[in-house]
């Protein structure tokens, strides 16, 4: 038994009814917790001031998969909807090596990016075709509708493309690759609380972008990764135009070619590259991206 004498608080404790007590201890918690919120909230605040400040001046954030995270988490994003949503950096490496040997040696790249979202795959391409050769261009498509619960993409994709100084050597293109669709968000709307239909509806993008690029520039890309609609209909007519699009001994990429969660997609990319006089030639295929030449 101790004989240590009891502390002024906790006889004072002791005379106070259980209830009051339980209601001190709450009002603490929470005013813990509101002051380690507003701590954080003002660290992401002071590194996005410094990283817009460095984009101000011209001292640009090199490219780091884990600073495009940090980057878009400083915006307000969610990182679980950041990291789910984008390609991981494994596969955007093995993108970069593929890119860097098939297409390293012949000048500035001519590349097509299309499905952005918050432009982690965009930004990584466009890092990757600018250390190939400071000259090169990504032209990028994407309707700019709500996507895993998050409005307006395009914004935060543009944010993260000057932070690390990469914007100027990307047009953006605000359109649906072919017809305007639904994309992915049709299938759990319930999930993130936005109607597909009206993010539709009330888009302002234009319909029909990779048939007018292919009239305005047939056989004038040197790279083009797609990783827009999942719907394996959808995807071949893309791909049918990406054959008009691609030089010879252009580069495809492809995301999500995985026989577990996108089957139909793996599907798609196998049929694509099993026809020994078809436009495409297998080149890899992770279990996540696959890549293909056009022949």
């Amino acid at each position: 038994m101790s004989d240590r004498a009891p502390r002024r608080s906790d006889r004072l404790r002791d005379l106070l009814p259980h209830g009051v007590v339980r209601r001190v201890q709450h009002q603490r918690a929470v005013a813990a917790k509101e002051a380690a919120d507003a701590a954080r909230q003002q660290a992401r605040l002071e590194r996005l001031r410094k990283a817009e400040q460095a984009a101000a001046a011209g001292d640009a954030l090199a490219w780091d998969y884990e600073a495009a995270v940090s980057v878009l988490i400083d915006r307000g994003l969610d990182e679980d909807e950041i990291r789910g949503g984008s390609m991981p950096e494994a596969s955007l490496q093995r993108c970069d090596a593929a890119i860097r040997e098939l297409l390293g040696d012949g000048g500035p790249i001519r590349a097509l990016h299309v499905g952005n979202f918050l432009g982690v795959s965009l930004a990584a391409v466009t890092a990757t075709v600018r250390a190939v050769d400071p000259g090169s261009v990504v032209v990028a498509v994407d309707p700019d509708v709500a996507h895993r619960g998050i409005e307006r993409p395009a914004a935060h994709a543009m944010a993260l493309l000057r932070s690390f100084g990469l914007d100027d050597a990307v047009l953006p293109i605000t359109a649906y690759s072919l017809g305007r669709n639904l994309g992915n968000d049709g299938l759990d709307e319930h999930d993130h609380g936005v109607s597909p239909w009206q993010a539709m509806e009330e888009s302002a993008a234009a319909a029909q972008a990779l048939p007018r690029l292919a009239d305005l520039a047939p056989r004038g890309f040197d790279l083009v990764l797609l990783d827009g609609n999942h719907d394996a209909t959808y995807l071949s007519d893309e791909l049918t135009v990406v054959a008009r699009l691609l030089r010879p001994g252009g580069v495809l990429v492809l995301d999500d070619v995985d026989a577990g969660a996108w089957s139909d997609i793996q599907a798609v990319f196998d049929g694509l590259v099993a026809d020994d006089d078809g436009p495409f030639r297998r080149v890899d295929a992770d279990g996540r991206i696959g890549v293909a030449l056009r022949a």
